[in-house]
């Protein structure tokens, strides 16, 4: 018997789901406060016009039918095995989000 004031029940041990938190972050901040959410959005958004920025600028046609690993707006790595570029991110970038994008061969397309 649990002495009074001290009772208490235990949880076993669960993943809190994303939707959880954000909820209870959105509790918690102020009201014109970005959430969690938003701002890892915001961020991507953010990488992904770097990397459509990069890719306008570079001559694709130098790179047909390789991949590209661009990282911050920049051409690290070209390749045309995927598995190559990958490792090459992970060796070389492991704490940056690696951008991948393939450049098609200039082949017809037969309809």
């Amino acid at each position: 018997m649990a002495k009074h004031g001290t009772a208490h029940k235990t949880v076993p041990n669960t993943l809190i789901s994303q939707e959880a938190m954000d909820t209870t972050a959105a509790i918690e901040r102020q009201p014109d406060e970005p959430s969690r959410r938003e701002c890892m959005r915001k961020r991507e958004m953010n990488k992904m016009d770097r990397c459509f920025d990069a890719l306008s600028t570079l001559d694709l046609g130098r790179y047909e039918g390789q991949w590209l690993l661009l990282i911050n707006g920049e051409c690290v790595y070209s390749n045309r095995d995927e598995e190559r570029v990958l490792e090459y991110a992970h060796e070389r970038h492991p704490d940056e989000v690696p951008c991948l994008v393939r450049v098609p061969t200039r082949e017809p397309v037969t309809v």
